[in-house]
Order: C-alpha cells, then structure tokens, then sequence
C-alpha cells in the first residue's frame, strides 16, 4: 500500500494532480469564508454557504458526507482538522468511491468515498478506532454506561440496499445523550431515531491515540 499523503497549508498545490489542487484552492476559499479562521462543525453538509464545495467531480452537499464525518469526528476528538485539506487527501489517497487501478473513473465520486477506507485515515492520523460490525453491535455499544463522551461514525443504508444509497455521519454519546453531526435528526431521543428506516452498513467508535 503506498503511503499516505497529507495535505495542510504547508503543501505546494503545484505538487498535486491537477484536478485536486484546482478543487483544493477553490475550497480553501469556501472554507475561509464560512470559518473567518475558526474551526466549526458540518451539522448540514447542503448548507448553502457551502454550497461551492466540491468533492470529486460533484458538489460536496451531494457527495460530501464521508468527509464531513470524518472531518466532525476529528474535531469531536479535539484534533486540528481542515474540511477542504481533508477533502484534497481523500481524493490524494484514493478514498473515493469508483477509483479504478489507481485513477478516477467518468464516475468518481458520485457514491462519495468508501467508508470502508476510513480505517487508513484513522491510521494515518494516529486515531485509535475499532470497527462495530450489526446493528445489535452498535446499540450495545450506544448504550453502555460508559464514562466521558465516545465518538462515533456510522454509514447507513437509505433504501436498505447499497445502490439506494449510503449516509455516513459522526455522532457523540455523552452521558446518554446521542448528538449527530449531519446525521438524520440532531439530537436522536435514542438508539433506534439515530437511522430511522435505514440499514447499518459500518461502523468504527474512535478513540484519541490506540486504545
């Protein structure tokens, strides 16, 4: 596996493939016009202020929320994160959905990234994770009484089938009390509105340093 390739502030764009540098630079201005320098959460990736987001070949409020996710469960763990860096990286290291022998597809994109990939972000940024395989897995793990707050991604099946579509989101338990980051609902009441009529696909609790 080749190795991971970082984007920050302190990357040349001249040195990215060109496609991503043009969608980096122009979501570089996306991003410092929302924030004004301060790091806030994506709670609705169709948000029209960033509306001129783009992820792959489409715009991010179509495509975006594996980004979103990972980037909201970085910042849950109180880690330093950049959405239009972060977006630049997942396509830099082939985290997008429909990458063919190591190049995009007429369709890259369009399905979002692969949350099955998330792992070697995870990995590359030092974040302890384990991977939650059923929904009987997850609710246990929601519900435990476990102390502090325990971040989450989990990616859902719309129609209950892969082609129906895929939403991946971040969301925090604390004390009980289920937060989402562009999930379904802000605040689900419990377990079972977290998704509602939606299948679980994956998820990974995750965990600052290797726990």
């Amino acid at each position: 596996m080749k190795k991971y390739r970082f984007v920050d502030r302190r990357s040349d764009p001249a040195r990215l493939p060109r496609r991503i540098a043009r969608r980096l630079l122009a979501n570089r201005r996306t991003v410092s016009a929302v924030s004004d320098g301060a790091r806030f959460f994506v709670n609705d990736q169709r948000a029209p202020a960033l509306a001129p987001l783009r992820f792959g070949k489409y715009p991010f409020s179509y495509n975006g929320c594996e980004v979103a996710a990972a980037y909201n469960a970085f910042l849950e763990l109180g880690l330093d994160a950049d959405l239009a860096d972060l977006a630049a990286e997942f396509e830099l290291n082939g985290l997008v959905g429909f990458v063919l022998f190591g190049k995009f597809s007429p369709f890259a994109g369009k399905w979002g990234a692969d949350p099955r990939k998330l792992p070697r972000l995870f990995s590359a940024y030092g974040v302890g994770f384990r991977k939650i395989d059923g929904s009987p897995a997850l609710r246990a793990a929601v519900e435990s009484p476990a102390p502090g707050k325990r971040v989450f991604i989990a990616s859902f099946l719309n129609r209950g089938f892969l082609l129906g579509g895929v939403h991946t989101f971040c969301f925090t338990v604390s004390d009980g009390v289920i937060r989402a980051r562009n999930g379904y609902a802000p605040s689900p009441a419990c377990f079972d509105s977290l998704a509602p009529n939606a299948k679980l696909f994956t998820a990974f609790e995750l965990f600052t340093g290797n726990a």
